[in-house]
């Protein structure tokens, strides 16, 4: 099997999905399957082996064409190519992109074996699915403790502590519109205060 990797920029999702698109070039029927496929991705790097090494074991005779990039290039991609992009499936996309997706009829029918013993909350709720959570992550905010004690500084114990004038110029983190986990963090502020309270945070 041909697994050639295209652009890879870090980056990571909160809720990924498998789901369809496109058009593929695969034939013949699921034992004897053959062919090509275009596999867009935000999965981490380097679970990219794991998921080709299932897919291998099951389809041996199907060239994979990957394309990874972070979760909201990926969706930017996929919404300016609309109905010509090249994607044949997609591996890894948080749950609110696909609904965007979703949202201008862009994704195929997909409902996996098993798909009903998944939380409705993690899949597409649809009659036929359309997409599939294989995984959740959680966020936190992380502290170099040795660089704020350095600077006499107790680390934050809330969001709410980030807004501190003396932590000013000391966070960083991945931008909402171009990273799942930016996205991720916003969203989780949204839910947790309310839309007031977050955008001051």
């Amino acid at each position: 099997m041909k697994k050639r990797v295209g652009k890879t920029v870090l980056g990571s999702a909160c809720a990924f999905a498998l789901f369809g698109c496109g058009s593929s070039s695969v034939s013949g029927d699921e034992s004897g399957m053959s062919g090509e496929l275009t596999v867009y991705t935000a999965i981490e790097e380097e679970l990219i082996p794991v998921y080709l090494e299932s897919f291998e074991e099951q389809y041996p005779n199907i060239d994979l064409n990957i394309v990874r990039d972070s979760t909201g290039i990926i969706t930017a991609k996929l919404l300016a190519e609309g109905e010509n992009t090249e994607a044949d499936v997609v591996w890894g996309l948080q749950a609110s992109n696909l609904l965007a997706l979703e949202e201008k009829d862009m994704l195929a029918e997909y409902s996996p074996e098993g798909v009903e013993e998944i939380p409705e909350i993690f899949r597409d709720d649809a009659e036929s699915t359309k997409w599939a959570g294989n995984l959740v992550t959680a966020s936190g905010i992380t502290v170099n403790t040795t660089e704020l004690e350095k600077m006499g500084l107790e680390p934050p114990n809330s969001y709410e502590d980030l807004l501190d004038p003396k932590y000013q110029g000391l966070i960083a983190m991945a931008h909402p519109a171009s990273s799942g986990t930016g996205y991720l963090q916003v969203s989780t502020w949204l839910q947790m205060m309310g839309e007031e309270e977050a955008g001051s945070t």
